[in-house]
């Protein structure tokens, strides 16, 4: 697998980690439309195998949450690629 220009892999737990880092660093501010937003995703053929995560209030967390609803699924690719711009 291709790592990043910093030495991560997508998705790896080093990957998690400098994200984790890096928004403590950073700490951006969340916008109210996702603040209080959950979805639990599961993205096939990650690093490690099936990687399930969630986006939760507008921070990537590396396991799900229970009472999230709905639920998405994805390849690696496609939770790659960033949003769509209007």
């Amino acid at each position: 697998m291709r790592s990043h220009r910093n030495g991560h892999v997508f998705l790896s737990d080093s990957w998690f980690e400098e994200v984790e880092l890096l928004r403590a660093e950073v700490n951006p501010e969340v916008p109210a439309a996702i603040k209080d937003l959950v979805i639990n995703m599961v993205v096939k053929d990650g690093p490690d195998g099936d990687i399930e995560a969630r986006m939760d209030s507008g921070r990537s967390e590396v396991s799900p949450r229970t009472e999230a609803d709905p639920s998405a699924r994805s390849s690696r690719p496609l939770a790659r690629r960033p949003p769509a711009r209007r």
